[in-house]
């Protein structure tokens, strides 16, 4: 990815706002992060951002509408399909973990404890060369500590 990477977090629970933060740091990538707080601030995000983000973290569990829908309302619009899609969740292997994968995420990763765990994962993510955006097979879609 480029430098810096244009982030956008969109997740309902603010309080991990500082965490993820903190974690970026630590990683030591040159990062711009937004945040929006559910699926329709996304959308409207993405329609009114000059430059779009080189990644998005979506989280799989919010009010309203899940993750999983307004992940395929962005793959179903031409201009944003070929943003990276990290789908992120708290709860363990679930329905969920297929659904994303069938609905187009590129990863699914449990969001841990931002832990040093998390850390190595968001580092590995941001330092993947994601403009062939090749998703994994589905055994290698779930991201979870130590894999």
């Amino acid at each position: 990815m480029q430098s810096p990477v244009k982030i956008v977090v969109c997740d309902d629970n603010w309080v991990e706002s500082p965490l993820f933060e903190f974690t970026l740091r630590n990683i030591g990538i040159e990062y711009e992060l937004d945040w929006v707080d559910d699926g329709l601030q996304l959308l409207i995000y993405l329609t009114t951002v000059e430059v779009l983000p080189d990644i998005i973290f979506l989280d799989v569990n919010m009010p309203g509408k899940s993750g999983i829908h307004w992940l395929e309302e962005i793959r179903s619009n031409r201009k944003w399909n070929h943003i990276p899609i990290i789908i992120q969740s708290f709860s363990g292997p679930t329905r969920d973990i297929e659904a994303a994968f069938y609905a187009g995420a590129d990863l699914f990763i449990l969001k841990s404890d931002f832990s040093k765990d998390f850390q190595q994962t968001l580092k590995t993510i941001l330092q993947r060369d994601w403009t062939t955006r090749t998703r994994p097979r589905k055994s290698a879609f779930f991201v979870g500590p130590g894999n």
